[in-house]
């Protein structure tokens, strides 16, 4: 979802996904960590309203998880959907 609104649409390299990653690490921007802590709280918000809803199975997956090297996945994407699938437990 990050990458989506990043880009603009859909794409095969997440340039401008990567170069925000890649000012993070530098300590340059801040601006990704922040926002895919915003999209975690919402995801887990609106997983939540769905089980109010009466569903019975939630997926919290990472679309573009092949796009990041496993030190990426573990800064970036795994707290993220960690943080989502938390506030769905608490359901």
């Amino acid at each position: 979802l990050a990458s989506y609104t990043i880009e603009g649409k859909s794409s095969k390299a997440c340039l401008d996904t990567k170069k925000l990653m890649m000012a993070s690490e530098e300590g340059d921007n801040a601006a990704l960590p922040q926002f895919l802590d915003r999209l975690a709280e919402m995801i887990g918000q609106y997983a939540s309203h769905q089980i109010d809803c009466g569903a019975e199975v939630i997926q919290v997956f990472d679309s573009w998880a092949h796009q990041l090297t496993p030190k990426m996945f573990e800064t970036y994407a795994k707290p993220a959907a960690q943080k989502a699938i938390k506030i769905i437990k608490t359901k």
